[in-house]
């Protein structure tokens, strides 16, 4: 109950105020129901005023009014002129004022000033609930933690509706909640909707019920984490031989000519994560495709090939390695030959008619895979025609010629070898018979160290000359010098058509050799020196200097300690620059001379 002030009449002795009373309240409907009361009285004793008249009030911006009559008599004692209940709604957060007016129109007198009002605060009235608190604040969803809304209601009586999103996605919702909610455990669906993060923000919404009468809705949040052992993933990694022109039926890989494919299938993202990129691997080879083939395999040994994917979160996962094995191949090589004229049992006779062959090769027999296949030819020099050849097997004498060797004829001898791969020949020469001086039948031929075979000089053993020898015709081509100039080791035959030989002898020291490699496993190494040919000082034209002239080289044979062949030269620059190799069975440089010839073409400067 609540009474307003007093309120003054154009009669000084009589007053009137008013007075609110709250019977109840509705909390659902968010009302209270309220009766208002304008009472009169007089202020002195001993005197009563009576008449009729109207008693106006304006109650929350309505007006109301009773009649007065003459029975109703105005003394120091209070009477109500007017009662009016109602219901009056509140606002939406349960508060109210509620206004109320009043004015009397009596025979007698009347309020002064007319209308005089007053306001009473009601009761403000509970309303939607609130979310104490959630706990955890941040939780992983692991299968087996959970979380709890907490609510605080306004009162016993209401119920609550929760539900839980992640952005726009309702992920759970339960109904008739009193004051706590536990979801327990967190679904692991909740993830899928966190694609591209490893933490995402969840919307808890409570809304309170009265009955079917929503009362009001309040909103809190928790985080979410992604547990580290989400993660793509891997699938499979399937990867297979690129044989090129090494036979399937090896099933192994091969130095210098297998490639390796590798496909991967089967990587998926976790729970709703995608699979943004893969790196596929093969030593130093990598690709970001799902199907990728390296490039030939150029070094023996282990490769290794592996994968990682990485999902849409930035996670990643690595594939199992694992190890192939490459077997080493490097093209047959015939390291060493020997051709020498014998007797039919093998026996070395300078004037035998069949030949001794003897030669050393190398080569690659990629797991017993690579069978090597090798003859020996022959034929008398200056024909066409090889007989059918003689296998011979890796540094065994065979006997060749089946008497036929004439001593009187030079004969070239063919070495050849065949893997699966390539073909690889050498020659050789089988000189005549040895003879100090021979004359050919009919006076015009002449030859020293052998039989003479053509007309003209022919000399079969080493010559030396105290000075450089003037020659006027080549012997080989039959066409003049124009001069032979004279450099250091080297001297350099010119000839008017624009050829040139270049001849020398040079003594390569430890300091400018590189150290070799082994070739392929065998215990053999390779070794590389560079040479300088004086060309500035023969008057030669460094372009003419290439790759196609004819480059011979061989070793001297006689200092070394160990067996050494020649693997050839080649052009490195027109300035005259020439490198030289060699193998030979052990690990350690040593030095070692050799002899170099070049032929080349074209004018000269």
């Amino acid at each position: 109950m609540a009474v307003s002030n007093n309120f003054t009449t154009n009669n000084s002795y009589i007053i009137y105020y008013i007075e609110c009373i709250t019977n109840s309240q509705n909390i659902a409907n968010n009302t209270s129901n309220v009766t208002a009361k304008v009472w009169c009285k007089r202020t002195n004793t001993g005197y009563t005023t009576y008449g009729t008249g109207t008693c106006y009030c304006t109650i929350n911006g309505t007006q109301y009014s009773a009649s007065i009559t003459s029975n109703q008599k105005i003394t120091s004692t209070a009477i109500a002129l007017f009662t009016k209940t109602l219901d009056i709604p509140h606002n939406a957060d349960g508060t109210k004022s509620l206004s109320i007016s009043a004015r009397i129109d009596h025979s007698q007198f009347s309020s002064s000033p007319q209308i005089q009002s007053t306001s009473f605060t009601l009761t403000t009235i509970p309303r939607a609930s609130t979310i104490s608190n959630i706990t955890p604040a941040s939780v992983e969803v692991n299968g087996s933690n959970g979380v709890t809304v907490n609510i605080n209601r306004a009162s016993s009586s209401f119920t609550h509706d929760v539900k839980m999103t992640i952005g726009t996605v309702q992920v759970y919702s339960t109904t008739n909640v009193a004051t706590s909610i536990s979801v327990s455990p967190i679904p692991m669906s909740w993830l899928n909707n966190l694609p591209n993060a490893t933490s995402g923000t969840v919307t808890a919404t409570v809304t309170t019920k009265s009955g079917n009468s929503t009362i009001g809705s309040t909103t809190s949040t928790f985080v979410v984490t992604v547990p580290q052992n989400v993660v793509p993933s891997a699938g499979t990694l399937t990867v297979s031989r690129v044989n090129n022109d090494v036979p399937e039926a090896w099933k192994i890989l091969v130095q210098g000519k297998s490639q390796i494919r590798m496909i991967l299938s089967g990587a998926n993202g976790s729970y709703g994560g995608t699979i943004k990129t893969q790196e596929l691997k093969c030593d130093n080879f990598t690709a970001t495709t799902t199907d990728a083939t390296t490039g030939v395999l150029m070094n023996a040994g282990t490769v290794t090939t592996s994968w990682i994917v990485k999902d849409s979160r930035n996670r990643a996962t690595q594939g199992t390695a694992v190890n192939h094995t490459v077997w080493p191949y490097q093209s047959p090589y015939i390291v060493t030959r020997i051709s020498q004229r014998c007797l039919q049992n093998g026996t070395l006779d300078d004037n035998g008619t069949y030949v001794k062959c003897t030669a050393g090769v190398l080569y690659s027999d990629c797991n017993g895979n690579n069978q090597l296949q090798c003859k020996v030819y022959y034929k008398e020099t200056g024909t066409t025609n090889w007989d059918n050849g003689i296998a011979f097997t890796n540094g065994n004498s065979v006997v060749t010629g089946g008497g036929n060797i004439d001593p009187n004829k030079s004969y070239d001898i063919k070495y050849e070898i065949i893997d699966q791969f390539y073909t690889v020949q050498t020659w050789d020469l089988v000189s005549t018979s040895f003879s100090t001086v021979d004359y050919r039948i009919g006076g015009k031929g002449i030859a020293f160290g052998k039989a003479s075979e053509s007309d003209g000089f022919d000399c079969g053993m080493p010559a030396n000359f105290t000075d450089v020898p003037t020659i006027g015709i080549n012997l080989m081509t039959g066409l003049p010098f124009v001069e032979v100039l004279k450099s250091g080791n080297f001297d350099c035959y010119k000839l008017f058509n624009g050829d040139f030989w270049i001849y020398g002898s040079v003594a390569i020291a430890t300091s400018g050799i590189t150290a070799g490699t082994q070739y392929a496993s065998s215990g053999w190494y390779r070794y590389f020196a560079n040479l300088s040919i004086p060309i500035a000082n023969f008057g030669i034209d460094g372009s003419l200097i290439n790759d196609n002239c004819e480059i011979l080289t061989q070793i001297y044979r006689g200092n070394q300690t160990n067996t050494q062949v020649s693997l050839g030269a080649r052009v490195l620059d027109s300035n005259g620059t020439i490198e030289v190799g060699t193998m030979k069975p052990s690990g350690s440089i040593e030095a070692f001379n050799i002899h170099i010839s070049i032929h080349g073409k074209g004018e000269q400067t």
